[in-house]
């Protein structure tokens, strides 16, 4: 049986990558922050969506955003 979640993967993969941003730029861990995600999205997921979270980061401190 497959889960189906409510909002499409699109917006469930933007929403993780402006969390691992937002957490780039405060004191969360990101071993923490995989916990406080929680277990719905898998680790690739996760890990895949890690580049662009620190490439935006890298660029909101450019831009003196953070």
């Amino acid at each position: 049986m497959t889960t189906r979640y409510p909002r499409p993967a699109s917006l469930r993969c933007r929403d993780l990558i402006t969390y691992l941003r937002w957490s780039i730029h405060g004191d969360v861990p990101l071993r923490e922050a995989r916990t406080l995600w929680g277990t719905l999205d898998s680790t690739a997921s996760f890990c895949a969506a890690l580049p662009l979270a620190v490439a935006l980061a890298v660029f909101d401190h450019l831009r003196a955003k953070s």
